[in-house]
C-alpha cells in the first residue's frame, strides 16, 4: 500500500491543490460518479500515481472539495454576519442575507447541485453538511442574541436556514413560472420576521 505524502514543499502543496482544484472542476461538471482519477490527473496535469500519492482514492479527493464548497459558500455568510451591526433592522438583515444566499448558489450551482445529490446517499458527506450547518446555527444564534434579539434560538435560525434554502432553490433552480419572486421575497423577509418577533 501506497504511503500517503502531506506536502511539506512549496511544489507539492501546489501540486496537490492543483489535484483538489481539478476534482472540483471535474465533479461540477461531469459530476462525482461520472469522474474517475486518471481524468483528475489529467486535468491537473499529472501523472495518476502522483495522485495517489496524495490521496488514497477519489472520496478523499471529495472531501477536500468539500472544504473548498463551504469555503466559497460559508465564509461570505461569515462575513456578513460580523458585519450585522445594533443598529440594523431584520428586514435589513434577513434581506441581505436573501440575496447574499441567492448569489452564492449561482456562483457555485453545478457543484452545489452535486454535492447536494451526494449528501442525500452518503452519510459521511451528509454528516460534513450538518456539521457545518451547526456552525451556522451557532453563529446566528450568538449574533442576533448580541444585538438584542432574545428570540434567536437554534429552533427558530434552524428553521429561518431552512426557509432560506428553499426560498434560493426555488429562485435558482425550480423558477416556477406563476411565482412573483419580488412577492415571494417579501413573503420571505415577513415570515422569517415573524419568528423573532
Amino acid at each position: 500500500m501506497t504511503e500517503i505524502r502531506v506536502p511539506q514543499q512549496l511544489r507539492s502543496i501546489e501540486t496537490k491543490k492543483k489535484i483538489i482544484e481539478a476534482g472540483y472542476d471535474l465533479f461540477a461538471k461531469n459530476g462525482f460518479y461520472k469522474t474517475n482519477t486518471a481524468q483528475i490527473a489529467k486535468e491537473a496535469g499529472v501523472s495518476t500515481g502522483i495522485v495517489y500519492g496524495y490521496f488514497k482514492n477519489k472520496k478523499d479527493i471529495l472531501f477536500e472539495v468539500i472544504e473548498i464548497y463551504n469555503e466559497k459558500a460559508y465564509n461570505p455568510i461569515f462575513k456578513l454576519l460580523d458585519s450585522i451591526s445594533i443598529n440594523q433592522n431584520l428586514d435589513n438583515i434577513i434581506t441581505n442575507i436573501l440575496q447574499l444566499a441567492e448569489k452564492l448558489h449561482k456562483e457555485n450551482y453545478d457543484i452545489h447541485k452535486e454535492l447536494n445529490s451526494i449528501a442525500q446517499i452518503d452519510e459521511v458527506v451528509n454528516k460534513t453538511f450538518i456539521k457545518m450547518q451547526d456552525t451556522i446555527t451557532k453563529k446566528f444564534v450568538e449574533k442576533l442574541k448580541s444585538i438584542g434579539y432574545k428570540k434567536a434560538s437554534s429552533e427558530t435560525i434552524h428553521i429561518s436556514m431552512n426557509i432560506i434554502q428553499s426560498y434560493v432553490h426555488e429562485c435558482v433552480y425550480d423558477k416556477h413560472e406563476y411565482l412573483n419572486y419580488n412577492k415571494f421575497k417579501n413573503e420571505i423577509v415577513r415570515l422569517i420576521k415573524s419568528l423573532f418577533d
